[in-house]
């Protein structure tokens, strides 16, 4: 392997492979980092393990916090929400052309068209998913339950009503 850190970032899973490695007779070598043999090299991989754990723990901490912080500030946090797009201020906007759909997916269900209908009808008239994708049922379904399309902003366990622009109305949400 490279380094330490690039064999594993979990002490324990490190150990696990290690382990069934040297049961079929291979012995992990690292190129940037060499081990010594002996007591002196078990002390150097066990440190060097410990701190690519640290990192990786440490990172995802750091990730964590920022994400958090972006969202107690209704940002973009590179989620792509259909019908809506990031603006230049990192807020949500809406996206007309999809906010066009999906205020069409809202008026059709309301209208009594299944699921499976409404999206065979946006399929028919050329629409396609923000992924160049075929609308499915399950598709609508997540729009349908879409509580941001009220302008609700939501991230995790964070909900802001009023973080983003709405796309439909509360009557209609009803």
């Amino acid at each position: 392997a490279w380094k330490v850190d690039r064999f594993g970032r979990n002490r324990e899973d490190a150990a696990i492979y290690k382990g069934k490695l040297r049961r079929c007779g291979v012995h992990v070598v690292y190129v940037m980092e060499p081990i010594p043999d002996g007591a002196a090299g078990v002390l150097t991989e066990g440190m060097l393990e410990a701190i690519a754990q640290w990192y990786s723990e440490n990172l995802s901490e750091n990730v964590i916090l920022g994400l958090t912080d972006n969202a107690n500030k209704c940002l973009y946090n590179g989620a792509h929400i259909y019908g809506y797009s990031c603006g230049p201020d990192h807020h949500y906007m809406i996206n007309e052309a999809e906010a066009c759909v999906v205020r069409q997916i809202f008026k059709l269900y309301i209208s009594g068209f299944s699921m499976t209908e409404i999206a065979r009808t946006l399929n028919n008239d050329g629409q396609r998913t923000e992924k160049g994708k075929l609308f499915t049922l399950n598709k609508i379904y997540n729009i349908l339950k879409q509580e941001r399309y009220l302008g609700v902003y939501i991230w995790s366990d964070i909900r802001i009503p009023g973080g983003m622009p709405s796309i439909i109305d509360l009557k209609t949400w009803n």
